[in-house]
């Protein structure tokens, strides 16, 4: 590294060329990117059961619509029916709309002359205002529209805008597409009583809160960190180098990622954020070391090279480590978790280099600064001087208690862990208070749920076949009585609406006891040209859609619904004929597959961890005995989830990286520094030349561990800003995170050492 350090700062108009030129070449690469996300191709896009579904989509139509709740108890009067049909003609002629459905488009059958079934509307076009009070209540208890298209509270109306099914499913035009409904549903409801629910409209608020998190926070992040950095030095150059190295590393990084990939989702915008970061904490530790060594006396080019020499081989340890921990994203079997993984690796390695290439050389041709602990900056450095003294001291005297102390934390987290469980709600990643949360609540209170799957049944012969039939209804009295089932709808509520409407005798499904009358009301039902039927037979009348609205809300309980499901539905049509599935399902049964590589991508960081932490120290039994203190931030952070949330967003899975990465950072400062001094010749007099090694090391590397604690962990607190659930746990739970690993690294390491738990092979001494 010395070396390496050394030619940078002889080539410094070289290396500035270079710099520069990459920069320009990455600037260019970045400006053909472009925010484009598909919630589906992101996560399922590798996924055979994802592409039929998107067939099954372009046959029935999508399973995701917006739904729009209107308060209005006079909407069914005569002036409240002319703005909602009014309404629905405008949502229909919506670009990306396929079909919108109201009450005003329900049909019910009543027997007719000489006995035949006939489809009137159920609202009557001559409906007075107050039939129109008494006809939304009584439609509100009706089998088949109360809880649909009319609130149970009998005050309230739904309309259902179903979407085209777009190839692209750019979730960046959904914001744009859930305004333009809210503004063509206007006029039936005063604003403050339309209210807006549905997969679509929740994605766009994720959306809207990503973008305006990227747009807000960062900015913020980034004065947080040059305040805090200020504050800490009580000098400008420190900040202003570490902010400018920083973000030439992004700028690269998110070069390199648009190089790779040109569309830019959700995921990857939080690539920023996460190099911003991890830069800035090298180039603070480089330049804590330098203005220590300017303190010893050093010329400052050989303070340059002696801090780079120290600091600068942790640093390529640590962004080892965290490099590597970022790669093991890419086990988890999705193309963006994959990319993700890989240009975080990547972009980790970039942030190094920049960090040892550019400190350096703007430190070469910066003014020789003044010492650390000199001028302003003496009362916060005395600060830092009395909490590593104090941590030092209690490490030493109270080594046994410090180390219980950490064991029943970690038994507590641990306990706290037990209880964590990992699920996936879109709604819950929003704010209680956000208006998209507040109206999936009013909509709970009065209609059924907007969650749904499709089960696909293939005839084996005849879709009228009375048979075939008979067992379709079995599957459906099976399915309603699951208590996560809240309601079922197919083609057997037609046919059923009919046999009641020609007063035939029926057995408990509600079908025609007699073959030939179930016969002939199915083929009844598939010729009527009922607007609803494309959405429930395929138009060679083959297959069955059955549409199953749950109670559920989690993505991982509707996969797991959709799995009994279709093993059920497989008893009636076969393997090969059934299929339970949706967006939804779709994902809770990915969870499931993300759930499972995170457990192994742990493990892998873990493994790979503790191999370079044994290379770097120089001894697999020091590299296994240091393994408590940086898991120790993983397990504190799995307690907190656990003991506070029970079941947290499948969002927490990135926090178990970051929260290993962070732990293992810091300890390899440590005990790189420890090592190096254990080295050194003992000073005379010295009693104790371990505890004077230690206290070097505290006053050392100790002191840039502190600092960078410190403008990390207020350096995420903007985040809490935020509507969104992982921002909120970036800016709570990841300060809590460097906290404990501070807690570690000054505690429990120190003490480990005192009892030997820790110890170094004998190695030949340089000069003190």
């Amino acid at each position: 590294m010395r070396a390496y350090v050394d030619w940078v700062l002889r080539r410094r108009g070289a290396v500035l060329a270079a710099c520069a030129l990459l920069s320009l070449l990455s600037g260019f690469s970045l400006s053909r990117g472009v925010l484009s996300t598909s919630v589906g191709r992101m996560l399922l896009g590798e996924s055979a059961r994802y592409a039929e579904y998107l067939r099954d989509c372009r046959t029935f139509g999508a399973d995701q619509a917006v739904v729009v709740g209107f308060e209005e108890p006079a909407a069914l009067a005569p002036e409240g029916r002319e703005r909602l049909r009014a309404a629905c003609e405008r949502l229909a002629h919506l670009p990306g709309v396929r079909r919108v459905e109201s009450i005003l488009d329900a049909r019910e059958l009543v027997r007719g002359p000489g006995g035949l079934p006939v489809a009137v509307p159920v609202v009557p076009v001559s409906l007075d205002a107050a039939g129109a009070r008494d006809l939304l209540a009584r439609l509100a208890r009706h089998p088949l529209f109360g809880g649909t298209l009319v609130g149970r509270d009998g005050r309230s109306l739904a309309v259902l805008v179903q979407l085209c099914v777009d190839e692209r499913d750019a979730a960046e035009e959904l914001p744009g597409l859930v305004r333009a409904v809210r503004e063509a549903a206007q006029g039936v409801a005063p604003p403050e009583r339309v209210r807006l629910v549905g997969f679509p409209v929740v994605v766009a608020e994720m959306l809207h809160q990503t973008v305006r998190a990227l747009a807000l926070t960062t900015p913020l992040v980034a004065a947080v960190l040059l305040t805090t950095v200020w504050l800490l030095f009580r000098r400008v150059w420190p900040a202003a180098l570490s902010l400018a190295v920083s973000a030439v590393g992004v700028l690269w990084t998110m070069g390199l990622a648009v190089a790779l990939e040109p569309q830019v989702n959700l995921l990857m915008a939080a690539a920023p954020g996460v190099i911003l970061i991890v830069a800035f904490s090298d180039v603070v530790h480089l330049c804590s070391a330098y203005l220590l060594e300017i303190e010893q006396g050093l010329p400052r080019r050989e303070a340059i090279l002696a801090a780079c020499a120290e600091v600068g081989r942790a640093c390529v340890y640590t962004s080892l480590t965290t490099g590597l921990g970022f790669l093991c994203l890419s086990l988890i079997p999705t193309p963006a978790f994959r990319l993700l993984g890989v240009v975080l690796g990547i972009g980790v390695a970039l942030s190094l280099l920049l960090a040892v290439t550019l400190a350096p050389l703007l430190f070469s041709l910066l003014p020789t600064p003044r010492p650390l602990r000199g001028g302003a900056a003496r009362g916060a450095q005395a600060g830092i001087d009395r909490l590593l003294a104090a941590a030092r001291a209690l490490a030493a005297r109270r080594p046994r208690a410090v180390v219980a102390a950490f064991a029943l934390a970690g038994l507590l987290a641990a306990g706290g862990a037990a209880k964590l469980s990992i699920e996936t709600d879109f709604a819950r990643r929003l704010a209680p208070t956000n208006p998209v949360r507040r109206a999936e609540a009013w909509f709970a209170k009065r209609f059924v749920s907007s969650s749904n799957l499709g089960v696909f049944l293939r005839a084996p012969g005849e879709l009228d076949d009375p048979v075939w039939l008979r067992a379709v209804a079995r599957f459906e009295g099976a399915a309603r009585a699951r208590p996560e089932v809240e309601s079922l709808h197919s083609l057997l509520d037609g046919i059923r609406a009919l046999a009641r409407a020609l007063g035939l005798e029926l057995e408990a499904s509600g079908l025609p006891r007699d073959d030939a009358a179930l016969r002939r009301c199915a083929a009844l039902v598939l010729a009527s040209g009922d607007p609803h039927l494309p959405s429930l037979v395929d138009p060679e009348a083959r297959r069955l859609r059955l549409v199953v609205r749950t109670r559920l809300e989690g993505m991982r309980a509707a996969g797991a619904l959709a799995s009994a499901l279709e093993a059920e539905a497989a008893r009636v049509a076969g393997p090969e004929r059934a299929l339970a599935t949706g967006l939804g399902p779709l994902l809770g049964q990915w969870l499931d597959e993300i759930v499972r590589a995170q457990q192994s991508g742990v493990l892998a960081s873990s493994a790979i961890i503790a191999i370079v932490m044994a290379l770097c120290l120089g001894s697999l039994r020091v590299g296994l005995a240091s393994m408590p203190p940086n898991l120790f931030p993983l397990l504190a952070v799995a307690g907190c989830l656990g003991a506070g949330w029970g079941r947290v967003d499948s969002d927490a899975i990135a926090l178990g990286f970051v929260a290993l990465g962070i732990g293992v950072d810091d300890t390899i400062h440590f005990l790189t520094r420890l090592r190096a001094e254990l080295g050194r010749v003992a000073v005379p007099g010295e009693a104790d030349p371990v505890a004077a090694a230690v206290a070097r090391t505290f006053a050392f590397a100790g002191r840039g561990i502190v600092m960078t604690t410190l403008i990390l962990a207020a350096g995420f607190l903007p985040f809490l800003l935020s509507d969104y659930f992982l921002m909120r746990m970036l800016g709570s739970l990841l300060p809590l995170c460097l906290l404990v690993a501070l807690a570690a690294d000054l505690l429990l390491v120190p003490a480990m050492l005192r009892l030997g738990w820790i110890r170094f092979p004998a190695r030949p001494q340089a000069a003190a």
